[in-house]
């Protein structure tokens, strides 16, 4: 686990949509473009958290980031990522906590989002942050040359 010290948060702007993408492309087999992501953060209620390592060691790398939206009082995480080198060191909880915690101030009630039900991280740290399962999506994620896998909808109640 990397201290909460060495972890920055900062909101992302479409400047950051290069960033993004390659974070993103980390972790997903089909990667969102820089465009994909200059295009969502210049929606309305469209916002994102980008996490850097502040360490002795590294300068400000970018670590991961939450892409999410809001509409009125409920709100949706549209992707969630963390580079595979920073895998396992809290930042995705850190994430999903400061999320939240902008969502409850704002009085948004819910935050939804859908995960690959085979994502036995992502499902637990879903779970330890009070996320309910309450729908599953068949066949939901493409993979290459194999079998879609299920989705579940996970639901969050903030207020």
């Amino acid at each position: 686990m990397i201290p909460r010290t060495e972890i920055t948060l900062r909101e992302a702007t479409p400047e950051d949509s290069p960033i993004l993408a390659r974070i993103h492309a980390d972790a997903f087999r089909h990667a969102w473009t820089d465009g994909d992501f200059a295009s969502f953060l210049s929606q309305n209620g469209v916002r994102a958290l980008v996490a850097f390592h502040t360490g002795r060691v590294t300068r400000r790398a970018p670590a991961g980031f939450l892409l999410y939206r809001q509409a009125a009082d409920d709100s949706e995480v549209l992707t969630l990522a963390v580079l595979k080198s920073y895998r396992r060191r809290g930042i995705a909880q850190r994430l999903v906590e400061e999320t939240m915690r902008r969502l409850y101030h704002e009085r948004v009630a819910t935050l939804h989002l859908e995960v690959e039900a085979g994502n036995a991280a992502a499902v637990s740290l879903y779970r330890k942050l009070g996320f309910e399962e309450v729908g599953k999506r068949p066949a939901y994620y493409a993979r290459d040359d194999q079998p879609r896998l299920p989705a579940l909808v996970m639901r969050r109640d903030l207020i």
